[in-house]
Parts: structure tokens; C-alpha cells; sequence
């Protein structure tokens, strides 16, 4: 699941890394949420309303999602844990550290990990690397970025 970055051209990079999970179900969230399938991720637009962006993830039969998001949700954290009820999230924040203590807090919540990164040329290497690791363990039919 990526929430669609625009901070510089960040967006571009978080598209080269999901275009590295082909294979992957992708999903995208900012003022609406969908699956992806084989289009790219959208140009960031609006706000990042995540309960929307769980409940569907939920609906769609998935159980465990990698979040991969530049910031804080625009709709109420307490609506967003109810939504994420059910769910493994692991998040990747992109910016600078230490990250929102809300996205920490809902990775804990839903038995996930929380992590910092950035989408740099040198990063993305280590980061699809923990993507990979995190899509493993997360089981068959059920990896997601």
C-alpha cells in the first residue's frame, strides 16, 4: 500500500521500488483509495485518509500490507486504529526521524514495524531488500507494499 508521496520527486522513486514487485498487489490512498493493478502509482493528490484505505484493504481479503507514507493522516487516529482492526501493518516513514509518533503507535497496535527511511538513490536498495523480507514473512496471497 503506498500513500502517494510528493515531497520533491519522491514519487517517482517510490514508483521505480514498486515497479520492483511486480508481482505485488498495490494499493494507493491520498484523498481516495483503489487497487492499482498494473497501473503506476498516481500523482499525489489531496489529503491521506487511511481509515478508507484499511476498511478496503480489509474487504479485499488482506490481512498484512506494507505502508509506505510521507506523514500523518488527515482523518481521526482513533478511526484509523478501528479500520486497521484485523490488519499487519508495517510502515515505512519517509522523511526525517524520528517519523510521526502516531504512525509508531499504529504499527504496535496492528503487531507491525515501524521504520524511517528515505527514497534516495542509495537507499532504495536496503529498502527493497526490507520490503522483500517483510512481504516473505507475511505469507502467500498476501503481500502488499
Amino acid at each position: 500500500m503506498v500513500d502517494s508521496l510528493g515531497a520533491g520527486r519522491n514519487i517517482e522513486a517510490l514508483r521505480r521500488l514498486a515497479a520492483s514487485f511486480p508481482a505485488t498487489r498495490k494499493f494507493a490512498f491520498n484523498a481516495d483509495v483503489r487497487e492499482l493493478g498494473a497501473e503506476p502509482i498516481p500523482e499525489p493528490a489531496g489529503d491521506t485518509y487511511m481509515a478508507p484505505a484499511f476498511r478496503l484493504l480489509r474487504e479485499s481479503g488482506v490481512s498484512h500490507a506494507v505502508v509506505i507514507t510521507d506523514g500523518l493522516p488527515t482523518d481521526h487516529e482513533s478511526g484509523i486504529l478501528v479500520a486497521a482492526r484485523g490488519l499487519r501493518l508495517d510502515i515505512f516513514y519517509v522523511g526525517p526521524p524520528p517519523g510521526p509518533p502516531f504512525l509508531a503507535r499504529l504499527a504496535r497496535a496492528t503487531g507491525g514495524s515501524i521504520g524511517v527511511t528515505q527514497l534516495s538513490a542509495q537507499q532504495q536498495p536496503a529498502l527493497a531488500q526490507q520490503v522483500r523480507r517483510l512481504l516473505a514473512a507475511g505469507g502467500p496471497g498476501i503481500d502488499h507494499d
